[in-house]
This record gives C-alpha cells, structure tokens and sequence, in this order.
C-alpha cells in the first residue's frame, strides 16, 4: 500500500445541514495525499570537483574591489608534525568584493558550493557563475557570525541545474565582511533529489521560498500525488507549488493538476511556475468518486507545497488576530499607569475598547520559548523550549492547528528569521508562513504588508493570523515622526563622558547619552503603534473579530547593569503588556489580578466561539476569569529563565529568583550557583533592591514551592524537536545577542530538592 501523506488540502464544507448557514461552513477539509505511483531515489551526495587554491592568484583567479585578498602558503611544521594545506587569507573591506575561479564544467554538473570558513566577524556571501559580467546565475546568500573555527559554508546553486550553458567561471560573493577570513577549501557538491527536496514518502517538511514557507513534499517526473474528495464537498480545490528555491523560472517547471470522477478524466490543468509559491486550482465538479492527481514534467522536481478548497465567499467571515511585539516592556504603553512617557494612541484605543491587564508575565524572557508557550498552552518547564535553538514537536498541539480544525484559513507573518518553521517548529497548522528571506530581521511594515496580501486573499473566508513585530527589539532604529519627540540635543557631543562598555551599544558605539538610546526604544514602539494603526484602518473586519495584543517578553534599558538586551529574569524583561479586544467584552475594562501568557491560545478560542470541548481539551484557562468580581484569588506565577539558567516566582507583593547556575549568560550578578534574590515589588517594580537578607521568612516560604515547582512538569514530557545545532542558526541568535552555546532544551529536572549545598540547606 502507498504509504499515506499528511498534505493539506483545504475543501469547501456547504453542507445543508450547517445549523446556521454558510457562516458556519468551515474554508476548508483537510485530504490525505499519497504517492501512488514513481519511485524516490536514495540520497547520494558527489564531489564534483575539488577547486585546487593556486600558488598565485592569477591563471584566471582575480579578485575584485578588494586588495585584501592573500594566497597563504603549505607549511608543515617540524616540531608538531602537522600540515597545513594552501588556503587564502582575506582580510576585512568596507564595500563588496568577488572572488574570480576559473571553471571547465558541462552545464548543471553541481548544485552546491562548500566552502571551508572562518572568521570572528560577520559575514554575508554567495556563490555566482557565468561569464564575465553576462548571463550570471547567483544564488541564495549565507550570512554568519563569529565563526572562530573553520566550518563547511553550504551555498546553494540550485539555479545551475535549470541552466544549460556551460560553467565557465565561478564567483564567491563577499556582500559584506566585518573581519579576517580564511578560505580554506571549496568544492562543489553534486546533490541527488532526495537531499533538495523533502520525500513523499514522509511526512511533509517546512521548505522556505523566498520569504514564503510551506508544508511540502518533493514531486518528480513518474511520480503520482493523488487525494480522494469527499462527496458533497464545494469549491476550488487548490494545491501550492513552487520551483526548487533559488531556480529560475521556466516554462519547463510546471505542475498538472487533474480530477477523475467515476475512473474518467474531467479537468486537467497544466500551471507554469513562477520562483516562489503559486496557486494552481481547478473547479470542483458535482460528481461523486471525485480525485485530484498532481503530477510535473521538471527534470530537477518541484515541490507540492500547502493546498486547500477556496471556500466560496462569506458575508460575515470571522477573523481572529494574534499580535506579539518582541521585547516589548509593559511600562512602555501609552494607558501604563507606571509608564514612560510613549505614545501609543492606536494600542491604547485597542484596550480602551476591550480588557487590559495590567499585570502580566511571560512564563520565560525568551523569545522562541516563550511563543511556543503562548501557542501551545504550556509552560516553558512543560514543552521544554528554554532557548532558541531547540524546535517545537510535532507531538506539540498548537493553537493554528487548533483554528484550522475549525475550518479557517490559517496564517503567519513574522519580523525575524530565527522564528521560521523550518527552524522553530511554528509551522504547525499554518497554511502559509511568512518570514524574512535573506536577513535575520526585517522591518514590521513589510511584515505588515505580507499580512494585508494574505488578508486580501481571504476575502470572505475565516482567518486565524499571527503578526509578529520585532521593531522594539535591538538595535533601535530611528524612525521619522516617532523618535525625534523622545529626545533633543546631541548625543555624540564630544563634551559627554564616554558611556561604560557595557552600556554601549553594538549598532552604535559613538553614543554618549543613554537616554538618547532609550528614547530609540520608545521611537521603536510608537513607529509599531502606527504600523496598526494603518492596519486596523484598512482592514476593519480585524476589529470586528477576536484580538490579543502581547509581547514574548520585556527588555533592560539599564537595570542591574544590563543593557539593550533580556538575559535577566526580572520584572523589566518578563512583565508584558496584554490586551484582548472582541465582541461581547466589557469595553475598557482593566484587570489588576496578575496572569500570564500562556494562557492566551485558551482564551482566544474560547473569544473566536470554537466549540466547548475543543477550548475545554486545550491547555490553559481563560483569561477572562480574571474578569469581573467572580475572579479568582492570585496564585503563585513560575518563571524559568532563559537555558534554564534560573528561575522565579511572583507571588503577592514578592519575587524571588533563583539562580540555578552561576555567573553565566542569563545570570547577570556573580552569585554562586543556588542562590536567591527578593524583591518587593508593591514599593519596588523594576527590581533594583534585593532585600533577602530582611525577609527570610517569605524567602522559606518561597523558595522551597519553586524548587518543588521546578521538579513537577506535567504529564507527558516535553515538546521538544531536535536541537538546531548548524552553524548558521547559532550564528543568527548570536547576531542578535543571545547564548549559542547552551543548551536550549530541558528534558528533566534542572535542580535536585535535595541538594546538599549551603544554599540549598539555608532555606530548607
């Protein structure tokens, strides 16, 4: 039997029988896709050819834009015995530069270029082939940070493949170098079909084209996808497909979609494909024994990506909207009560129109540990993600998966590239997802922008979509119209002291006035409340739904000798703002209980009307039972730092944070490992006054229900995928100033209760 594949189709639901009519047809039903015909090959990787670094650069090697570039010698070394083989020094340049490479190869004869790399600095290269200065094919830029050993940069070249002219030259394309780098081998890889493109023969895989990311599968000629369609089902039944990523297009790439019904053939469709996602769909006909088969005649393959039924449009379609804005602090909002002076009017609309809470946590101060705790319900202790390395489980139920059991059209648009699915296991459930292409950031408005396209595309259809901002997040970037009312004066003025290294920020080292950088961070969060403001303007059937707005977690602007950055578990980097705005809630209402926000996907379910089991089987609770005077009294909030570094509890008045580990990365003050800090935070918010020494009291009381709290997940052990360990996701969560070298998932206990350490005996 063909093994049976976990493709999405979505279909048209018109029953008669919907009890309330077409407003409750779901957009789309998901059909099983299988291979029913043609083989997959085995994985094989070739060497094409091994480039030789010559003694010389000349014999058609050139360098251009760059006199830094140096042929560095074999030598052997007589003591040791080692030997080192020729390679090229390059040293830092200011503007782009090429390296030239002789080349005598048939066309399509490699896909991928591995080069041997280092350099402490940043780095942003790709490969490019051609002649001269015509006809070039370049492909998909790499980009790297503080790579102090040598590691294989994989450049992909797919686009060679598509290509018939024969390779003549190739170019290493140094976009951008910040320091030295050593070259120290190139060789050029010949990849079977199998390693481009995720097998049919599994379930299907996260695959980025461009900035567009899709649940796919590999399709080559021979091979046959073919899905049953249930009768009664209305509609377009609708397949995305794209070129291999960085091909070109090609009359040659294409995808043929045919329906049978009753063993005959009734439409068959052929669709060119374009470089990037396209939608390829054919009419439904109302006939029973319906079937869909998907087939290409690209010699290299295409992949068959997220497919669904375009629902015919409704009148009332419903729409529900996840807002998060990274690092983002809860005093930085217009409404605060202990606020900063930010303007914020179109977020202080929002909560004015709906519920606000005005003391929320993040369950972490991490960005990929604590969404994955806002879409699965769980705490960080309980899915395990405690940095940004480490990938969502299949296993994880997601609160997209959720919305597209229901029947919506489900979509995400996130600011950086550390969240994409393929990286972070966020896919899940998502029909599209799109991230930034070629940069670890991007700014929100063109993450805004993708958000309206697939708004526009849903047109009548229900929408679950998660935005994400990343503007507040370092490096602040000045905005025009935003920033230039937070500050006035010359912040270079030679007649400044020069600020303390460790406030000086990477972006900008010649600053001298910190509240010039801090008036950036405020610009950053009036710049994001504008961005909305156009948003909800032009699409107001946002409004008219279900919507959250949240951050993953705060920022320090200075606290506890931190700066620009969230490492600390205080109240500065885990205090949120939160807001939920919808039919049927108490309009202006602001809630004091203290909650947290993993408890959001619950509630937004229970916002959006899906039934009651399903909202009852999802973890969490709603937030809206901290509404009104039947709320319940405030329970103990825990905290788990971020690589579990350290951890803390809320409770009354108090925090108190426990270092699991010493003087570390997370772990700003150099305490030894197992002790605490306490903080009062009714006379104290930003936790500026560790009073342990005053209260041992709260700290026993405290200190022991955390610890038991840290050895008590839940049922059923953690969510979490494989570990992302290349060297260019460690590279991009360096860039942006969190630990690479820890670890980024927890599997068990991170403190023993019985731990026989003088701190640990202190408080027992």
């Amino acid at each position: 039997m063909a093994p049976i594949l976990c493709l999405w189709i979505a279909a048209s639901c018109s029953h008669a029988d919907a009890p309330n009519g077409q407003d409750d047809a779901p957009s789309f039903v998901p059909l099983d896709l299988r291979l029913v015909a043609g083989d997959w090959p085995e994985a094989s990787e070739e060497v094409v050819y091994e480039v030789p670094i010559p003694e010389a650069l000349d014999g058609g090697w050139e360098v251009l834009f760059s006199d830094q570039v140096n042929v560095v010698p074999e030598s052997s070394g007589a003591e040791s015995g080692s030997e080192s083989k020729r390679a090229l020094a390059l040293g830092p340049v200011g503007v782009p530069f090429l390296i030239r490479v002789p080349l005598d190869l048939p066309p399509g004869s490699f896909d991928r270029i591995r080069m041997r790399f280092s350099s402490p600095g940043f780095t942003r290269v790709a490969g490019l082939v051609g002649r001269g200065t015509q006809r070039r094919l370049i492909g998909d830029f790499v980009e790297r940070y503080a790579l102090t050993e040598a590691v294989d940069l994989n450049l992909d070249m797919i686009k060679v493949l598509g290509d018939d002219r024969p390779l003549k030259e190739l170019h290493l394309v140094f976009e951008a170098m910040t320091d030295p780098g050593l070259i120290e081998g190139i060789e050029l890889i010949r990849r079977s079909a199998s390693l481009r493109m995720p097998s049919p023969l599994k379930a299907p895989k996260d695959v980025s084209v461009g900035s567009g990311s899709r649940r796919s599968v590999g399709l080559l000629p021979g091979m046959r996808l073919a899905a049953d369609i249930p009768n009664g089902l209305k509609g377009l039944v609708a397949i995305e497909a794209s070129l291999l990523p960085s091909m070109l297009a090609s009359k040659l790439g294409n995808v043929t979609l045919e329906l049978f019904g009753n063993g005959q053939s009734l439409q068959r469709k052929t669709f060119d494909l374009q470089s990037g996602w396209s939608t390829c769909a054919l009419t439904l006909p109302d006939q029973s024994d319906r079937s869909l088969v998907v087939t290409t005649e690209l010699p290299v393959g295409v992949l068959a990506g997220t497919a669904r039924v375009l629902a015919p449009p409704k009148p009332h379609p419903r729409t529900v909207l996840l807002i998060t804005s990274d690092t983002h602090r809860s005093d930085h909002m217009g409404y605060a009560q202990d606020g900063m002076g930010v303007v914020t009017p179109t977020l202080d609309a929002l909560a004015q129109g709906g519920v606000r809470f005005d003391d929320a946590v993040s369950v972490t101060s991490i960005t990929n540990p604590s969404h994955a705790s806002i879409f699965t319900g769980l705490h960080a202790r309980d899915h395990g993600i405690v940095g940004n390395l480490a990938m969502l489980s299949e296993r994880a139920d997601t609160i997209a998966e959720e919305f597209q059991r229901a029947g919506y059209r489900t979509f995400a648009s996130v600011s950086a590239r550390h969240l994409m699915p393929w990286r972070s296991g966020f896919g899940q459930g998502y029909e599209r997802f799109d991230a930034p292409e070629t940069s670890m950031l991007r700014d929100g408005a063109i993450t805004v922008a993708k958000a309206e396209e697939f708004l526009q595309d849903a047109k009548g259809h229900d929408v679950f979509l998660w935005l994400h901002l990343f503007d507040a997040h370092a490096p602040y970037i000045p905005h025009e119209g935003c920033s230039e009312q937070y500050y006035s004066g010359d912040p270079y003025s030679k007649d400044l002291p020069p600020l303390p290294p460790e406030a000086v920020p990477s972006w900008d080292p010649e600053v001298r006035d910190l509240a010039f950088v801090r008036s950036l961070y405020k610009g950053e969060i009036t710049y994001l409340d504008r961005l909305l403001q156009g948003f909800f303007e032009t699409h107001p059937r946002v409004l008219q739904g279900a919507v959250a707005f949240t951050a993953d977690h705060g920022e320090s602007l200075g606290e506890h000798d931190m700066y620009w950055g969230h490492a600390g578990l205080y109240s500065t980097t885990l205090k949120v703002p939160l807001i939920l705005h919808g039919p049927g809630l108490p309009a202006g209402t602001i809630v004091q209980t203290p909650v947290q926000n993993d408890h959001i996907a619950h509630t937004l379910m229970q916002m959006a009307g899906l039934p009651a089991s399903q909202v009852a089987n999802f973890p969490g609770v709603s937030l809206l039972d901290a509404v009104g005077p039947q709320a319940k009294a405030a329970a103990p909030r825990f905290v788990l730092g971020a690589n579990a570094l350290s951890a803390g509890v809320f409770f009354e008045d108090w925090y108190l944070l426990l270092h699991i580990r010493a003087n570390t990365w997370g772990n700003p003050p150099p305490l030894a490992a197992h002790t605490v800090e306490l903080y009062n935070l009714k006379s104290d918010r930003l936790c500026a006054n560790n009073v342990v020494a005053d209260h041992p009291d709260v700290v026993k009381r405290l200190r022991p229900a955390l610890v038991k709290w840290l050895n008590d997940p839940s049922v059923g052990g953690p969510l979490t995928g494989a570990e992302t360990a290349s060297e260019e996701a460690r590279s991009d969560v360096s860039a942006l100033g969190y630990a690479a070298d820890e670890f980024s998932r927890v599997d068990g206990p991170v403190i023993d209760p019985a731990c026989p350490c003088a701190e640990c005996a202190r408080y027992r």
